[in-house]
């Protein structure tokens, strides 16, 4: 992070990993500053498939993807 202030979390419950990866792909390209936000996924503990999504895309992106605090 660049020390800018968190400006904007994104929240939200996701089970369609191509549509996430394309979400986040979509606010880096677009984003004037890509730091200043995060996005928050709630994801039920059976969809493998969404956690190793959210796992790769957390590893590429110069924004948070974390679950909600608390989770």
């Amino acid at each position: 992070m660049t020390g800018s202030p968190m400006l904007v979390s994104f929240n939200l419950a996701s089970n369609r990993p191509d549509n996430f990866s394309e979400l986040c792909e979509n606010l880096q390209a677009t984003a004037a500053d890509p730091t200043c936000f995060e996005i928050l996924v709630k994801i039920d503990d059976s969809d493998e498939a969404m956690h190793a999504c959210v796992a790769a895309e957390a590893a590429k992106r110069p924004f948070p993807v974390n679950p909600p605090a608390g989770l």
